[in-house]
């Protein structure tokens, strides 16, 4: 109550140390968004063209291993800086600067503006677009083949594998080596 000669005074109250609970929501919202784009912007250094091909060439290398195995045959990969496929039958005497892509088994198309290199192993890399005769990759009758790498490369970005001779499917080198 308040009269002219004495007013009441209400308690100040002591202001809360510590924040809301809409401050701490709208900083963890802040810090998730900052942290998915850091995500985003690091995992987009390899371009889907890349990873494509990669999917291509290992199904392709994996699916010769197992025809060659089962028809007894052996098979070859005959790779160009423009594509890869597999024939079972090569004519040792051709010339192989001229052996046209076909489409016998499989044919994996490497994209325009990639560099396809190679390597077999312990071998340097052969970079395809400066070498005019293909490269051959043996798929033995055994179902297994020779140990070749491959480094796909497109603008800023690279990607490495090197296939199982065994299965076709990359092998994880970083894994290997921590074992």
């Amino acid at each position: 109550m308040t009269s002219a000669l004495r007013t009441n005074r209400l308690p100040i109250k002591k202001a809360h140390s510590g924040f809301t609970l809409l401050e701490l929501i709208i900083t963890l919202a802040l810090i998730s968004v900052l942290m998915g784009s850091a995500f985003f912007a690091f995992s987009a250094n390899t371009s889907d063209e890349i990873i494509e091909t990669q999917g291509a060439i290992e199904a392709t290398a994996t699916s010769t291993l197992r025809r060659s195995s089962t028809l007894g045959r052996p098979h070859y990969a005959i790779i160009r800086h423009d594509a890869i496929w597999v024939t079972e039958l090569i004519d040792q005497t051709a010339d192989l600067s001229r052996i046209q892509p076909s489409s016998d088994i499989a044919l994996v198309d490497i994209p325009e503006g990639t560099i396809l290199s190679c390597k077999r192993e312990n071998g340097e890399w052969v970079t395809m677009t400066e070498r005019e005769d293909p490269v051959i990759w043996v798929f033995a009758r055994s179902g297994i083949c020779e140990v070749f790498s491959f480094r796909l490369e497109d603008g800023g970005s690279s990607f490495e594998m090197t296939v199982n001779p065994i299965t076709g499917n990359f092998i994880d080198l970083d894994e290997e080596a921590n074992q």
